[in-house]
């Protein structure tokens, strides 16, 4: 008889008989964020100062792919009639929401997940303590720093019939070539941490597998975590990896959004179609920008930091060219504002669509006509870089450091000014200059490199004097 690992008893288990976590049959990094409250769970959280909204019952919308998501940071807050846990599904990473929301919750958090290809995987409950640190205090943690165990076949079980629990520990694989892909990729239990006051310090020892383990641990928390995620694009909520099973048992769907929500924010329609706009310009599909400009589509950053012209201007690095260079005329011809862009608030920086062009430097002879167009449209020539290693230096400093001889013709050409200085007072030429003295001075570079350097950047320090002595 083949041994069955825990993943496989979890997901051939009823819905209402599983206790354990998904997973993602490899090395990707996921996070999953659950609520229990001998409350009313959404009464709790509206209690939350960080808690700016909350919206009762869209569960219907929801699960018929109606519901249309607000800006900002939400949570959609999922009761299943199997468990007394809520998943609490986020737009963004779950550990953020966790670190607001648990030290002003009036019940328990649990966060888990599987942390990048080191094979990172814990699990961590807490309660709100005042007189703590932080906040909170830990009721449970687990983590181990072992590999998860990786198999693509054993996702797949056909159409066999579904196992009764009693049954499980019988079943049997017929092809004994998983038993024996099982058996060479148990882990071993490395660096773990247990901290639990109601399980003996030996408890992980019976367990050769760390997903056996971490199986193990949300019996243990009789917690049974689907891994669900709203997918914006599709509007669809959904689970993963063969737990789509669960969404019938879904009772309710409440709304909480995090931070204070604006009386004058879009509406769900526009905000649908500037997602689909988005989505268009990612994949260069131009017939869908049309639409979705037509539609009502926000062109302005309105759900993120990010305006759809900057997202054309960062996709212009990708090909087909054709169609981008095509979006992006479309965008201003629509009126899209070339400055209006990633900005970084509270600072003068702003990563503008023309600097990340530059930035990211796609061939020249496909956006020259594009620069051109976004300098006609009112496009900064100057903005000064957000970025810690550039800080405070411009579009020409940029294309003069990267050697980029054919950018610093073009911008100066049309109006940069080799003048402008950076956050650190130096001018483009001077910028070069300082790069230069100092590989002259690293151990990492030779005389003859140093040498070549000095020669390769002659055209662009002579073409900067020049318009120095013009400005």
């Amino acid at each position: 008889m083949a041994k069955q690992s825990e993943e496989t008893k979890l997901k051939r288990r009823k819905p209402e008989n599983r206790r354990g976590v998904f997973t993602t049959w490899g090395t990707s990094t996921w996070q999953a964020l659950l609520a229990k409250s001998e409350r009313n769970i959404i009464d709790a959280l509206a209690d939350c100062t960080e808690v700016g909204s909350v919206e009762r019952d869209i569960t219907q919308a929801v699960l018929e792919g109606l519901w249309r998501q607000p800006p900002g940071e939400w949570l959609l807050v999922i009761r299943v009639d199997t468990q007394e846990w809520a998943t609490l599904v986020s737009r963004t990473w779950s550990s953020d929401a966790f670190e607001k929301l648990a030290p002003q919750f009036e019940g328990q958090m649990l966060l888990t997940g599987h942390s990048d290809e080191a094979g990172t995987v814990f699990a961590r409950v807490v309660e709100r303590d005042e007189k703590a640190t932080d906040g909170v205090a830990i009721r449970f943690d687990f983590q181990s720093d072992g590999e998860p165990w990786d198999s693509d076949d054993d996702d797949e079980f056909g159409d066999g019939e579904e196992l009764d629990d009693d049954e499980l520990d019988e079943a049997e694989f017929e092809d004994d070539e998983e038993e024996d892909e099982f058996e060479q990729a148990l882990n071993k239990l490395t660096e773990t941490r247990l901290v639990a006051d109601d399980l003996p310090p030996d408890w992980l020892e019976q367990f050769d597998s760390l997903p056996d383990a971490h199986q193990a641990v949300f019996r243990h928390l009789d917690a049974y975590v689907p891994g669900l995620y709203y997918l914006e694009e599709d509007a669809q909520l959904t689970a993963p990896f063969g737990h789509d099973d669960i969404l019938p048992h879904i009772t309710s769907i409440d709304l909480v959004r995090l931070g204070k929500v604006s009386a004058d924010e879009p509406s769900p329609d526009a905000l649908a179609e500037t997602r689909k706009l988005h989505a268009a310009i990612r994949s260069a599909d131009v017939a869908d920008v049309q639409k979705a400009i037509a539609s009502g589509a926000i062109l302005s950053p309105v759900d993120g930091d990010i305006s759809a012209l900057y997202a054309a201007c960062y996709n212009l690095a990708y090909k087909p060219y054709e169609p981008r260079c095509e979006i992006i005329n479309l965008l201003l011809d629509a009126g899209a504002d070339p400055n209006n862009n990633r900005s970084h608030e509270g600072t003068e920086y702003a990563d503008t669509p023309l600097a990340r062009i530059i930035g990211r430097r796609p061939p020249l002879e496909i956006t020259d006509p594009i620069v051109r167009r976004l300098v006609e449209c009112g496009a900064d020539l100057n903005p000064p870089s957000p970025y810690p290693l550039q800080l405070g230096e411009r579009p020409l400093h940029h294309a003069a450091k990267k050697a980029l001889p054919d950018w610093v013709t073009l911008l100066l050409e049309l109006g940069a000014d080799p003048l402008m200085p950076s956050e650190a007072g130096r001018t483009p030429r001077q910028s070069v200059e300082d790069l230069i003295a100092a590989k002259a001075e690293s151990e990492d570079y030779t005389a003859e490199t140093v040498e070549q350097e000095r020669k390769d950047y002659a055209p662009i320090l002579n073409m900067l004097e020049e318009a120095e002595q013009k400005s």
